[in-house]
């Protein structure tokens, strides 16, 4: 009887093992699952491909990078100008005043529109004073500009009444042709899809198409009138690489180089080479941002064409997951036209910018609203994850106590069946470590993710949709953080152990770097040890240390600039670190 009880105790405790078996793996698979997609949807955020080439990404980081100093550029223009008026406050001759004006006048043109025409009609006067025609057609020119460039424009139309560009000399005809093709090129971006919008076009380009017979190779702005007048597709190539070299060789410093670039990029435009187009205006931007241009028409036109190019198009899955550096870039960049245009007064331009602003405005919304009802549902397929978790949690939970009475039982059994029973009892306990392992695991996992639904479900009760959003958009946690640096620290010194002092060898004996005494690798260290595995791209890097671009691009610029070998040739020197020398 003894033997026929123990029998059937352990063919029902059997059974109990196998149910308790395909239990612990549907926990697992859910868990895994979980795990899975998780994983899925990071990995595709992360690998999501690029909007732009290299190239023009570069050029696109470095604008990024000379934005940031864009009030510095403007305070040091404001400097150069209250000098000049210090300095012509004090002359009395009215030959150095004018002198003077003049120059202040190129300064101001595009940086202060009050200050611009203030010397515009001081020299006005001056020269209706002196009754010298040709300086009065000049300063009338100019003061049309300033008129223009302000969104005055029928005023600045007005000024230029009686003058006949025919009867002028060749020096006044040609600004005077650039004037009154810029004053009706700015009736048409004003009046947009107005009717009138073509009537105002085709008197632009009929006063280019006088300018372009009058121009010679001697006037200032030639290179550039020439180059849009002749583009053909059989000589933009020739055009193209002389405006190139002149762009290369200058220093993107000036009042020429931002018109070059731009030049150059609505000529990429024509022939359909986007990528230099994009590079171009960004180029072109860069000039503008430097000399403190505020009619700044580049970065205007850039920020249009990342949005219409890489967001205006898209759908709203591919604008949440490919777009969104493209969109904060066109925003970036048409905010900061704005402020200037606000600062400069240019009536023409809020009208075009605010187009522009518009429509991304209604971009982040329709994103926004998309990213809320993606938001909701995967809240409901955590809920529904977790409710399967905590009803497989408890089964094993059971399951658990029931074995222990089970081990209780056991012990009971006759003294003959010992051996097995010490056999048993090894089991149970390895068993016993298993399922406690797993309900550590689950359990804490379980209070971990309640804690998560219950926070964004208070925030979602009272409405407060953007804190939802805002935590599901926080980055992990910094002990996790700090374990993955840990780790990948570890492993990284464990296949290159010699890397941080043949990495010190190609820097400065003074710039070396040592780490902190609890940490293994630093952050310009761990930079350099993904460039050492192959990772050479500062986004992707940024990526996977979670810092932004501009960070990473700062670090290796400055370690860079440490480096006792050729800088431009340094990230080869550190892919060759740990390398057996043959």
């Amino acid at each position: 009887m003894a033997i026929r009880h123990i029998l059937s105790f352990i063919w029902s405790r059997s059974k109990r093992k196998r149910k308790l078996l395909y239990m612990k793996q549907i926990a697992i698979y859910i868990v895994v699952l979980f795990v899975a997609t998780t994983i899925s949807a990071l990995s595709h955020a992360m690998s999501k491909a690029e909007v732009y080439d290299a190239e023009t990404e570069r050029w696109l980081v470095k604008l990024d990078s000379i934005i940031i100093y864009n009030n510095q550029y403007e305070a040091e223009q404001r400097q150069i100008v209250n000098k000049m008026m210090l300095q012509r406050n004090r002359l009395q001759n009215q030959q150095e005043i004018y002198k003077l004006n003049s120059e202040l006048y190129n300064e101001c043109r595009t940086f202060d529109s009050a200050i611009a025409m203030e010397a515009v009609e001081m020299n006005l006067a001056y020269a209706q004073k002196i009754g010298n025609r040709n300086m009065i057609v000049e300063w009338t020119i100019k003061k049309s500009f300033q008129l223009s460039v302000t969104g005055m424009l029928s005023e600045a139309a007005d000024v230029l009444r009686g003058i006949d560009g025919s009867l002028l000399p060749h020096n006044l005809q040609v600004v005077f042709y650039e004037q009154m093709n810029y004053l009706y090129a700015h009736f048409a971006q004003y009046t947009g899809v107005d009717p009138h919008h073509d009537t105002y076009m085709r008197q632009a380009s009929a006063y280019r198409d006088s300018l372009n017979n009058i121009i010679e190779p001697t006037d200032a702005n030639y290179v550039w009138h020439n180059a849009l007048k002749t583009i053909t597709a059989e000589n933009a190539d020739s055009i193209s690489s002389e405006l190139e070299k002149i762009i290369d060789s200058s220093n993107l410093d000036t009042p020429e180089a931002a018109a070059n670039a731009y030049t150059l990029a609505q000529i990429c435009k024509q022939m359909g080479n986007n990528s230099g187009y994009l590079q171009n205006l960004s180029k072109s931007s860069i000039a503008d941002l430097r000399i403190a241009n505020k009619d700044i028409a580049s970065l205007e036109e850039l920020a249009g064409v990342l949005y219409n190019q890489c967001v205006g198009d898209a759908d709203i899955q591919t604008l949440i997951l490919d777009s969104d550096d493209a969109l904060s870039r066109a925003n970036a960049y048409i905010s900061l036209c704005m402020q200037k245009v606000l600062a400069f007064n240019n009536r023409v331009r809020m009208v075009s910018i605010s187009r522009i602003i518009d429509n991304i405005q209604h971009t982040y919304i329709e994103r926004n609203a998309e990213q809320r009802k993606q938001l909701r549902g995967i809240l409901s397929i955590t809920l529904v994850l977790l409710l399967i978790l905590a009803v497989a949690s408890i089964f094993l939970v059971r399951m658990y106590r029931k074995k222990k009475r089970t081990n209780h039982q056991l012990e009971s059994i006759n003294s003959q069946l010992h051996t097995t029973n010490d056999a048993l009892q090894e089991s149970n306990f390895v068993k016993e470590e298993y399922i406690g392992h797993m309900f550590s695991l689950c359990s804490g996992y379980i209070s971990k993710m309640d804690e998560y639904r219950k926070n964004i479900n208070r925030k979602l009760k009272v409405n407060q949709y953007d804190d939802a959003l805002s935590i599901t958009n926080k980055p992990l946690a910094q002990a996790e953080m700090e374990k993955f640096y840990k780790d990948f620290d570890t492993i990284f010194l464990h296949i290159y152990p010699n890397f941080i002092e043949e990495f010190n060898n190609l820097l400065q004996p003074e710039e070396r770097i040592v780490p902190q005494k609890d940490e293994l690798l630093n952050t310009q260290l761990r930079i350099y040890a993904l460039v050492r595995l192959g990772i050479n791209d500062s986004v992707k890097i940024a990526k996977l240390l979670h810092c932004s671009p501009q960070t990473i691009y700062n670090n290796r610029l400055k370690i860079r600039n440490k480096a006792i070998v050729a800088k431009d040739a340094f990230a080869d020197y550190v892919k060759q670190l740990g390398r057996k020398k043959s």
